[in-house]
C-alpha cells in the first residue's frame, strides 16, 4: 500500500482537508493499512481528523483521494481490499452536519472480481496509486470518484470504476411512495 504520505490535499472554504495511507498498529509490526484525513484551518490548527479503520478484519484500505463541497461534506475515495477480499472500488461520506472526526460507513461500489498480481521485478504486488474524487461542477455539491478494482478477466488486470455521489440537501425526505432503492443489483 505504498507509505504514509499525504497523497490528497485540498483548499476549500479556507480549510485543508488532506487524507493519506497510515499502518497499524504504530509501534509495531504494521498488520493493516488505514485512511487517515484532516481538516486545517489556514493557520495550521488540526479542525479534525478521522481514520477509515477496521481493526477486526483486518480490511485494507488505501491509496485516499479527497474532495470537499461548498457545504463542507467531504468524500474520500479509496482501495479495499484484504487476504479474503479482492481489490474493490469504495467511498465513504463526512456531511458537514456529522459529529466531528467522524465517517459515515463505507460503500464498496465496485467489487473486485479476482486476484491481482503484478510485480513488475520488484518482488513487491503493485496496486491502487491511481484515485481520484473531485466535486460535481454542475452543482458545487454532489461528488465524482474514480478508483480501481480487478475485473475477473484477463489475469492480473485491473479497471477503473467511477461512482457518483449525490449529497441529499437537509431538508430531504423519504417517501416510500416516491423512492425506491434497488435490490439484489449486480455491478458484473
Amino acid at each position: 500500500a505504498g507509505d504514509s504520505r499525504i497523497t490528497s490535499c485540498t483548499y476549500r472554504n479556507n480549510k485543508i482537508w488532506c487524507a493519506h495511507n497510515v499502518f497499524l498498529p504504530s509501534g509495531s509490526a504494521a498488520t493493516r493499512c488505514s485512511i487517515m484525513w484532516w481538516q486545517i484551518d489556514s493557520f495550521a490548527n488540526p479542525l479534525q481528523n478521522g481514520m477509515i479503520d477496521n481493526a477486526t478484519g483486518p480490511q485494507f484500505y488505501a491509496y485516499p483521494s479527497i474532495a470537499v463541497n461548498q457545504n463542507n461534506d467531504a468524500l474520500i475515495g479509496f482501495s479495499a481490499f484484504s487476504k479474503t477480499t479482492y481489490a474493490s472500488a469504495a467511498y465513504a461520506l463526512h456531511m458537514h452536519t456529522d459529529p466531528a472526526d467522524s465517517m459515515r460507513p463505507i460503500n464498496i461500489y465496485r467489487h473486485g472480481q479476482a486476484s491481482y498480481f503484478q510485480n513488475f521485478g520488484s518482488g513487491k504486488n503493485r496496486w491502487g496509486d491511481y484515485s481520484g474524487t473531485c466535486v460535481d461542477p454542475r452543482n458545487n455539491t454532489d461528488f465524482w470518484t474514480i478508483q480501481e478494482s480487478v475485473p475477473s478477466a484477463p489475469a492480473n488486470y485491473w479497471d477503473t470504476w467511477w461512482a457518483y455521489v449525490t449529497v441529499c440537501p437537509a431538508n430531504a425526505s423519504y417517501s416510500k411512495a416516491n423512492d425506491s432503492v434497488n435490490i439484489g443489483v449486480s455491478d458484473v
